[in-house]
């Protein structure tokens, strides 16, 4: 059964009977064609998030900078913490 099929059933087990008002809608990133690669990218790593302490982006860095055979790592976000990140 797939996903859609499953949660309808579900929904009707816990007694929503409107069909109507249910309506399936796939992950949309699933449809979008994937770049092909190019010979010649670098590997590495990204950190995508809120950079805040309590998310660990300090820890990823210091943890990045002792792991062996790693081009790059990318950091993607906004937080109280960008300005000193930055630095590292």
């Amino acid at each position: 059964m797939h996903r859609a099929g499953f949660l309808e059933h579900k929904f009707r087990e816990l007694g929503f009977h409107f069909p109507e008002r249910l309506r399936y809608l796939p992950n949309p990133l699933l449809s979008i064609p994937q770049p092909a690669l190019e010979q010649g990218l670098r590997s590495g790593f990204l950190f995508f998030g809120r950079l805040s302490p309590e998310k660990g982006a300090q820890l990823l860095i210091e943890a990045f900078r002792d792991l062996p055979g790693t081009e790059s790592l990318f950091i993607a976000g906004t937080g109280p913490q960008e300005a000193e990140l930055k630095q590292w």
